[in-house]
């Protein structure tokens, strides 16, 4: 009766073996699990979706279904085609003829509304032969996908394994502080009001409401701002990336655009991670948690995902030394348009929108052991190309090397401190990356500046600073072209390690093929070293997170903690060893460096 796999309540439970049908409702955990138990244990348990949905719920309820007994088509197809829909019509659609067109338009589970029927809505007639229908089709869809997975049945028992690690990190949950999920949900609304406050008074409408409407008439009308970019029926756009080449242009109109994006970041951090129903703490033996979903298949590069996963970092503010109120770190102050925000201890704070991180806590006596890969993007890049002077950058501080690279004349400040005098040059520099690793256009990073407050950049510099790039690494910027090219002739790549493979098609963005040796290299490498740790781990420690290319485990401290710490250390020892490959045509031997951090708080790392 929900999608959440350990709130929700079961209402009936289907079996198949494509000849025979069973549907047990209503579904009583108290006489039907153990029967269902006994029936599981001499047989192999198919699901779609069972090891992070159907499995998590049904042991919850107490049925036994042993970790060497189950198979899971959405992890096999994901395997075979990551780039395709993942859901079970789509699936059945390609490998089977079901005889009865689309099942579930017929049940009602497909319509005008995208989800269509909720389960606990049907009549139970209509329920009992619906979930008949989906066993019937999932169990012979297991057998159809036989020929085409005996091809990756490699990366689909790495899959596996890696599923169980992610089931249980659902079932475990992380720990949640809510009287300080409380408190922020309360200066978070108290936030949206003062920003909704100022902004009437700003356009002189005490009836003023953040509608796109209303910013529509104040910003193009009242203020004149010039259209930059109209939505497909024709009107000015008002969305984000509109809005950031406004603001802090000195003009009311870039005012109001600071404080629009400000009211829209502190409500979708409120509503989406603390109202939101699926994350709602519960309290359990191990204290407060919520349990969030993780998934292995969610992205068709290896990397996990899951709502933890897109929390937003801590930002910061700093007191204008004009007038003494709170400005964006290297933006202009709302107040008096004043440039010249200081950065001092006890006048830096956290943005509102960005404090999400602070809700999450290790339980009693423990605390939150975390590394991640120190620029692993840019290293695997190198590496991969085999690029001299890349290489040579990534001997050192990634983003320091590029800056040097790209202001020269400031080369020996910005080495000597790079978070000094030089940090302003480095941070220039970070961004710059995504010209680099993912491929982006001078517009798109001119427009990542402007929205981290680098005001004075133009598109003609950063056209120039991406051009000085491309010439100092021509022989990786080479290597990404031929992958272009490699996909207009086949249509696909694999990922370095596994080389499990991704089809783009023939005709794909050229940022997508670019970035994928690297966002892929860094899943699997994360990915690989997991599996390794996992079974050496202390019994007391548990995986609360892994974040693409990092990971937090909360630990008791002493003993446990410590074993946690010497195991990341001497795994990530290990060179990274890259295969010869399509994708890596020389092979590789490198060293991934690693940060490590111990915090009681998830903001903290």
């Amino acid at each position: 009766d929900g999608v959440h796999p350990t709130l929700l309540n079961i209402l009936c439970v289907g079996i198949s073996d494509g000849k025979r049908t069973v549907v047990i409702h209503p579904w009583k955990k108290g006489i039907h699990a153990g029967l269902l138990s006994h029936a599981l244990s001499s047989r192999i348990a198919v699901f779609h979706n069972g090891i992070n949905f159907d499995m998590l719920a049904l042991r919850r309820d107490g049925v036994q279904i042993r970790d060497d007994a189950w198979e899971d088509t959405i992890l096999a197809h994901h395997v075979i085609g990551s780039h395709f829909p993942q859901r079970l019509d789509h699936c059945v659609s390609v490998y089977l003829d079901s005889g009865l067109g689309n099942w579930k338009m017929k049940f009602g589970r497909k319509g005008a509304e995208e989800k269509g029927i909720a389960p606990k809505h049907m009549e139970p007639a209509m329920l009992c032969a619906y979930n008949a229908q989906d066993v019937i089709l999932d169990v012979k869809l297991w057998h159809a996908l036989q020929t085409d997975l005996d091809k990756h049945r490699a990366i689909y028992d790495h899959d596996k394994a890696l599923a169980r690690i992610a089931g249980k990190m659902t079932t475990d949950g992380i720990g949640v502080d809510v009287e300080h999920r409380e408190f922020l949900r309360r200066k978070m609304k108290k936030r949206q009001d003062a920003l909704k406050g100022m902004m009437r008074v700003l356009v002189g409408d005490p009836t003023f409401q953040v509608t796109d409407a209303a910013i529509r008439k104040h910003l193009f009308g009242q203020f004149e701002a010039p259209v930059l970019k109209p939505t497909p029926t024709g009107l000015p756009s008002t969305a984000s990336l509109t809005l950031e080449v406004y603001k802090g242009n000195g003009t009311k109109a870039g005012i109001l655009s600071g404080q629009v994006l400000n009211w829209r970041a502190v409500r979708k951090s409120r509503t989406t991670y603390i109202d939101a129903e699926p994350v709602v703490p519960q309290m359990t033996a191990l204290g407060w948690r919520t349990q969030v979903p993780w998934k292995v298949y969610g992205t068709p590069t290896g990397r996990w995902s899951s709502r933890l996963q897109s929390i937003p970092r801590p930002e910061f503010v700093t007191r204008c030394r004009k007038c003494n109120s709170w400005a964006v770190t290297a933006q202009v102050c709302d107040k008096c348009l004043n440039n010249q925000a200081e950065r001092k201890g006890e006048t830096r704070r956290p943005t509102w929108d960005s404090r999400i991180r602070e809700i999450y806590v290790p339980r009693s006596g423990c605390v939150f052991v975390y590394f991640d890969i120190s620029q692993a993007e840019a290293r695997i890049a190198a590496n991969i190309s085999g690029d001299p002077n890349f290489l040579k950058t990534c001997e050192g501080d990634v983003h320091t090397g590029n800056a040097a690279a790209i202001f020269p004349e400031y080369a020996e400040e910005i080495l000597k401190d790079p978070k000094g005098v030089g940090k302003p040059f480095r941070d220039i520099a970070k961004n710059f990356m995504f010209g680099i690793v993912y491929g982006s256009a001078a517009d798109t990073i001119h427009r990542l500046l402007l929205s981290k407050g680098f005001k004075n950049t133009t598109l003609r510099g950063v056209q120039k600073l991406l051009d000085l790039l491309h010439a100092r690494y021509r022989v990786y910027f080479r290597y990404s072209e031929r992958n272009v090219e490699f996909c207009a002739k086949h249509g696909y790549l694999v990922t370095p390690y596994l080389f499990r493979r991704r089809f783009f098609g023939f005709h794909a963005k050229p940022e997508e093929i670019k970035n994928h040796p690297m966002q892929s290299g860094v899943a699997d490498e994360m990915n690989m070293r997991m599996l390794e740790m996992y079974p050496q781990m202390h019994p007391a420690n548990r995986i609360v997170g892994q974040f693409h290319d990092a990971a937090a485990f909360e630990c008791p401290l002493g003993e446990p903690a410590d074993h946690m710490d010497a195991l990341v250390a001497r795994t990530w020892a290990r060179p990274s060893v890259l295969p010869k490959s399509i994708i890596c045509q020389n092979g590789a031997t490198f060293q991934l460096p690693i940060d490590q951090k111990r915090a009681t708080r998830l903001s903290d790392l």
